[in-house]
C-alpha cells in the first residue's frame, strides 16, 4: 500500500494523507503542532487537548472513550483515568525511569531489568 497524496500544514505537519487502497486520514493541530483531532477511513475520531506545557490531559474519540491525564512538575505522567473507570498512578525514580504503575491505588506493578513484577499494596506516592 503506497501513498497517493499527502497534504502538510505550513508548519510541516501531515494533515491529509490517502491511501492506494483508497483509506484516507486527517489531522488538526494547535499552534504549537500538537495533533488536536484526527479521523480516519472508518470515521473513528481523536480529540485531544493540551495544556500550557504540551502535556496532553483530555483525548476523547468517536467511539466514548475519554482519558484524563495529570502531570507532576517535570511535565512527566502521574496519573491516568479512562471512562470505563480504569485508573493508573505512575512514580519515579531519581533517575525519571518509571519505576512503579498502581491501578485503582492497590496494585503495585515495580519494573526490573527482567520486566515488571507485581505485589499488592495500598501505594504511598507522598
Amino acid at each position: 500500500m503506497s501513498v497517493t497524496l499527502e497534504e502538510r500544514n505550513e508548519s510541516g505537519c501531515i494533515t491529509y494523507k490517502k491511501y492506494s487502497n483508497g483509506h484516507e486520514y486527517w489531522w488538526k493541530y494547535n499552534e504549537n503542532n500538537h495533533v488536536i483531532y484526527f479521523k480516519d477511513h472508518t470515521g473513528y475520531e481523536i480529540w485531544k487537548e493540551y495544556d500550557e506545557n504540551g502535556n496532553a490531559i483530555c483525548q476523547k474519540d468517536s467511539e466514548g472513550v475519554n482519558k484524563y491525564y495529570q502531570y507532576d512538575e517535570e511535565n512527566r505522567v502521574i496519573y491516568l483515568k479512562a471512562t470505563e473507570g480504569t485508573e493508573h498512578f505512575y512514580k519515579y525514580d531519581e533517575e525519571g525511569e518509571s519505576i512503579k504503575i498502581g491501578k485503582e491505588e492497590f496494585e503495585e506493578i515495580e519494573f526490573s531489568k527482567r520486566g515488571p513484577t507485581t505485589r499488592f499494596e495500598l501505594m504511598d506516592f507522598e
